[in-house]
Parts: structure tokens; sequence; C-alpha cells
């Protein structure tokens, strides 16, 4: 798992181009430098965490048209991507909370999805699936698997307890309830459990189920 998504960030940064310039610095350390894009003539300003980044041109909205996706942050197993729609009137960021994480696109179904790989090979993660609704990327439901912590309250403060072997997994859906959603599946596992592919898979299958 962690040498095809190696190969794969290496694939995507030879499909694109650095063509960005630096015109300034923040004081956030996790995106100190402020970048000016030039699009087709549209200077576009944003933030990254890179000092070169990076650009790519694919029809992320499914309307036949290349949109653009900077690349603003490069890890070991993810990429971030900043999403600019193409319209009449130039490029517009369509990014609904935060960056988009080693893109996919589920084109029989019309979806964006984003994934950050956030340990054990794939098995701590957060995916969130996305539909265009008027030229806006809304999300519809969102798959966590983290590490299983439990929280006991005492008198003089409380003690966390994590479980480094065993996972917490769920989906949660926003169609009705866009700010805490509702919890459409959960199950526990433990790292042994996910050797298994079919037990590895069942957290995109509840995340795609119905959709």
């Amino acid at each position: 798992m962690r040498k095809l998504l190696a190969i794969t960030c290496v694939l995507l940064l030879l499909a694109s181009s650095a063509c960005a310039e630096i015109v300034g610095m923040t004081t956030d350390d996790m995106a100190p430098y402020i970048h000016r894009y030039d699009a087709d003539g549209q200077d576009i300003y944003f933030v990254s965490m890179e000092e070169e980044v990076y650009a790519e041109h694919a029809d992320v909205s499914f309307d036949g048209v290349e949109d653009l996706l900077l690349i603003t942050h490069m890890g070991a197993q993810n990429i971030g991507y900043l999403v600019y729609l193409k319209t009449e009137d130039g490029y517009v960021l369509a990014n609904p909370d935060g960056l988009i994480w080693n893109y996919r696109l589920d084109e029989e179904r019309q979806l964006l999805i984003s994934s950050a790989i956030n340990g054990f090979a794939g098995a701590l993660r957060e995916d969130t699936v996305y539909r265009w609704e008027d030229g806006e990327l809304v999300k519809l439901r969102t798959a966590f698997a983290e590490q299983k912590e439990e929280i006991e309250f005492l008198e003089d403060g409380y003690r966390l307890t994590s479980y480094n072997e065993q996972l917490v997994r769920r989906v949660v859906d926003y169609t009705e309830d866009a700010g805490e959603g509702t919890v459409l599946w959960q199950d526990e596992v433990t790292l042994e459990d996910m050797d298994d592919p079919a037990r590895f898979n069942e957290l995109e299958d509840a995340l795609m189920s119905g959709l």
C-alpha cells in the first residue's frame, strides 16, 4: 500500500508543472508561503506548506471543461489540493472545508472523493464524498477510521486511554444534517483484522453504499 501511494504521488508530480511564485510569508508554520499563480491571465493568490507548488488541469466537475488543481501540501502518503472550478468568469475556488486530499473521481456517479491517509498503511483514514451542486462541492458523507479512545472523567480532571491495536470506524451522512451529520454505519476492528482485504474494504463499501 505504501509503495503504491508513493508511486502514485511521483506520477502525479510528473504530470504537473511548477509555475507559481512566492510573493510573501505568513506566520502559520503549516502554510508559511503566499503564492501567486497565473491561471490564463487570472492571478490566484493562496497559501501553501510548500515552497514549490504544482498545478494540474483535469475535468473534476464532469462538465467537459478542465478545472485547475493546485498542489499545496505534499507528504509521504498525502497530497493536498486546492480545487478551482473553471467558469465563464474565470477560476473559482471550490474547496468547501479545507484541502481535498488524494482526490479520486467516480465518473459513473459524478462524485469527487477526498482520501486522507492517517497511518497504518491506510487503516487510519478519512474519506469524504462530494457532489457538485450549482457549481459548488457539497459534502455528502465522510468515513472515519480512528484509534479507539476512552475518556474517564475524574474529580480533578480526566483520564484518556488509547488502544493502539483497536480501531473505531464509522460513516457519517450529511445530506439531512449538514452540521453534525447522521451515523449510518459503525464498527470496531483490530489492526490484525485489516490484513484481510475484505475487512479493509468494508469502510469503503459502507461509504459508497446507496449513493
